[in-house]
């Protein structure tokens, strides 16, 4: 479906509302979506720091897409959308943007995001995606997650949704988690003399307000938010 066109104004107006609008029942954001207004906005949403697109300093409006190579400097932050993906990175990041294709029509079969290094908050919308990082190959669709890359092992906290989680190299350590509200943050490692792979993890350096956030950009709001929530994450804020 094509996406509605309006005036510049229309659309500061619309990013505004986004901006500052925490997607609660009857938010500025629902108002927009229930007056049919809503535009997504794409690429660069928020730039604090050195942030870097294939190697290029990156500016407010700056397009991402499949293909990209997202980087972030000491102390830096970005906040950017792709398609109807929304992502928080943090400083000292390297994010890869990539797709699995059919080689027969070149058509999108998934997207792949490989974080190479750095922290990673992002809320996905439909559709099949795989997230690659040093240690873990997961499989994710429709879900709210942190991702954060250590020495010797991936964080990874499912906020909501459901993920597929495979150590890399050891198959037969596969998981399959399904939350609602941070309840099986995890380290995934790949090598090592353990008795296991899969450990248990505490809730950290994430927030119910940064997914909050980054849902209403999109045009939504997280399972959790409708619930009566208490904030039950932990780290900073930005």
């Amino acid at each position: 479906m094509k996406e509605r066109e309006f005036s510049p104004k229309r659309r500061r107006l619309i990013k505004m509302v986004a901006l500052t609008a925490l997607g609660v029942a009857g938010s500025p954001v629902d108002w927009v979506r229930a007056m049919g207004l809503w535009v997504y906005p794409q690429g660069m949403f928020k730039i604090q720091g050195e942030v870097k697109i294939n190697g290029t300093l990156s500016k407010l409006g700056d397009l991402v897409k499949i293909g990209d190579v997202i980087t972030t400097g000491k102390a830096a932050l970005a906040i950017f959308v792709v398609e109807k993906d929304a992502y928080l990175i943090h400083a000292n990041t390297h994010l890869e943007l990539s797709a699995e294709t059919e080689p027969a029509t070149g058509k999108q079969i998934m997207q792949i995001l490989h974080l190479m290094s750095g922290k990673m908050l992002a809320v996905l919308g439909a559709g099949q995606k795989r997230i690659i990082t040093g240690t873990m190959v997961a499989g994710v669709r429709g879900t709210g997650l942190y991702a954060e890359i250590e020495s010797d092992r991936t964080y990874l906290c499912t906020c909501y949704g459901r993920v597929d989680i495979e150590p890399r190299g050891f198959p037969q350590d596969r998981q399959e988690i399904h939350t609602t509200y941070h309840e099986s943050p995890l380290y995934i490692y790949s090598s090592g003399q353990r008795n296991a792979r899969i450990e248990r993890a505490p809730v950290k350096n994430h927030t119910d307000e940064e997914l909050i956030h980054l849902e209403s950009i999109v045009g939504r709001t997280p399972p959790f938010a409708s619930s009566g929530y208490k904030d039950g994450s932990s780290g900073r804020r930005y």
